[in-house]
């Protein structure tokens, strides 16, 4: 494939070429001669692109309620979250297997966390005093576009729903009105460079809205609301797929509680959902007291349905759907909960979310899944010091233990499984 020639502005923001397609080998010359081994990835590729223009059409939009079920359930990432991309030392076959390792478990689903401030623009820290000024790496921006290419398509084409989600901890917690124009900025030129890509391509607008010092989104959900007007307008105004492609907005306070926080202006286009977060970093223990005990007493068990049930009520009383972003069986910062709780956690959560057809993104695969070696881990260390050992396998189990309870309760009703 040509180097991608980039057209960048005099300003902070920019725009990128049309996209050139990308030359594949004829699989029909292929078949007739003997196939050389390094040509097999590619070929994997050509026909899952077919797969893909068969099932969903490369054009043709997704219903927002179509596009929640396709999330269906699976994995948040960090892949984009370092220089270089952890991807980006791995083969072809190695993202494939990734993927057909996920489908065959009955996963569906990858959140694409990516860090703006190391992709995008990043800060330098002066001693004046004053704001940090600003500055956009290109080149980390280049790396970055390429490879989140490979891995959307690649993704695409196994059948799994990539979703970009844009994080950077430092601009939510400032909030300076650069900060805002940057993001809009970064959201401009993602939305460019993926214009034409199939609309199974879904943007998450805000990966969750933090509390790092003072002030920032969090403290202000009127802030968070005008970003995302302009990101979506920014996005929208690109044309292409990106005129109906599946833009979804973040709860203002992180929670389903914070999901009345978002303006009401934000929802009058079609395909909207909203994310929002419950135990992202699993049941904890605050001030010696834990989140979850044994199989859950009624008032641990209420906090979930309670949330649920709120997500469902802003869903139906809004029409946006809603996917649960972020949650994590184990206690990751104090490791206090045992394998059978975890487990019972594990099985409760899913069974709660399946009843309600919400689908959700666990934190993360790297957790469960090393995609160096292609393989299911069985034991993970968990907790900020890495204090508790807990079979994996058996987690995986208790996870779809619940799924597929939850799937056959007949009403689709949380006061069906309240017991």
């Amino acid at each position: 494939m040509d180097k991608i020639a980039y057209i960048w502005g005099f300003t902070d923001t920019f725009l990128l070429q049309p996209r050139q397609a990308t030359m594949i080998p004829s699989t029909t010359d292929a078949l007739m001669r003997p196939l050389p081994i390094r040509w097999l990835p590619m070929l994997m590729l050509t026909v899952g692109m077919i797969l893909t223009s068969a099932l969903y059409g490369q054009d043709e939009p997704i219903p927002a309620l179509r596009y929640q079920q396709m999330i269906g359930t699976g994995f948040a990432t960090s892949w984009f979250k370092t220089e270089p991309p952890e991807t980006s030392e791995l083969p072809d076959g190695h993202l494939m297997q990734t993927m057909v390792d996920l489908r065959k478990a009955g996963f569906s689903n990858l959140r694409l966390r990516a860090r703006a401030d190391i992709y995008g623009f990043a800060d330098i820290i002066t001693d004046t005093g004053a704001e940090p000024a600003q500055y956009l790496d290109k080149a980390a921006m280049e790396r970055f576009l390429t490879e989140l290419e490979r891995v959307v398509t690649i993704a695409n084409n196994h059948g799994i729903t990539p979703i970009l989600s844009w994080l950077h901890h430092e601009a939510e917690s400032r909030a300076s009105t650069q900060d805002g124009e940057n993001y809009v900025a970064w959201w401009s030129v993602v939305a460019e460079y993926f214009r034409d890509f199939p609309p199974t391509l879904g943007f998450n607008l805000m990966t969750e809205i933090g509390i790092q010092g003072f002030g920032g989104l969090r403290v202000d959900p009127s802030l968070s609301n005008e970003w995302m007007r302009h990101a979506m307008a920014a996005i929208r105004s690109t044309g292409g797929n990106n005129a109906t492609r599946n833009l979804i907005l973040t709860s203002p306070l992180k929670t389903e509680k914070g999901l009345t926080k978002l303006e009401s202006d934000l929802f009058n286009g079609k395909h909207i959902l909203a994310e929002w977060h419950r135990y992202a970093s699993g049941p904890n223990q605050r001030g010696g007291n834990k989140d979850w005990h044994g199989d859950g007493s009624p008032e641990e068990r209420r906090i979930l349905l309670d949330a649920v049930a709120t997500a469902r009520q802003f869903q139906q009383s809004r029409g946006i759907p809603t996917w649960l972003g972020a949650w994590m069986p184990w206690d990751n910062a104090n490791a206090s909960l045992d394998q059978q709780e975890i487990n019972a956690f594990a099985t409760f959560f899913t069974t709660t979310l399946a009843s309600q057809q919400i689908p959700w993104s666990m934190n993360e695969l790297h957790a469960v899944y090393s995609i160096k070696d292609n393989q299911w881990r069985k034991w993970v260390r968990t907790g900020r010091e890495h204090s508790l050992v807990i079979n994996m396998e058996d987690v995986m189990a208790a996870i779809e233990k619940g799924r597929k309870k939850g799937e056959n309760v007949p009403s689709k009703d949380v006061s069906a499984i309240r017991e």
